[in-house]
């Protein structure tokens, strides 16, 4: 094998690495699949760990979507609820009793909706005089 196939079988061996370390595979499982020694793994797990952060983030992004349990979906039904509820009120004269129970579920879904709101974090890098001097990430909320 020559150093190029060596060096790109190295890489692909890492890639394989960084994708079952992000879907969460134990050190052993990869190993035996890899035919690489643990210890090896472990050493790449230190020198990569931010690819494989960064591939768990992409897979629980990928897994949220596919369920359909984003925040905004969250948000959405909730709303959708509160909503329903809320016309449903708006129809009764509150004599009844079961205006009560649908009442206390306008507060309690009213509650989550409250939950779930998380103001916009806006961010900006700010750079110093001269290429790459200094750069500084600034974040507010509005």
């Amino acid at each position: 094998m020559t150093e190029k196939n060596e060096m790109q079988n190295n890489e692909e061996l890492k890639s394989k690495f960084i994708q079952e370390r992000a879907i969460g595979k134990s050190f052993k499982e990869i190993s035996t699949e890899l035919n690489l020694p643990v210890e090896t793994l472990v050493v790449w797990a230190k020198t990569l760990k931010y690819d494989i952060g960064n591939q768990k983030a992409i897979e629980m992004d990928e897994l949220s979507n596919k369920f359909r349990i984003t925040k905004r979906r969250r948000i959405e039904l909730i709303g959708s609820i509160l909503t329903k509820m809320q016309d449903e009120l708006d129809t009764r004269d509150y004599k009844d009793v079961p205006t009560d129970k649908l009442f206390d579920y306008l507060l309690k879904y009213s509650a989550e909706l409250n939950r779930e709101y998380t103001p916009p974090v806006f961010t900006e890098i700010v750079s110093g005089m001269g290429p790459s001097i200094w750069e500084t990430e600034i974040t507010w909320t509005g």
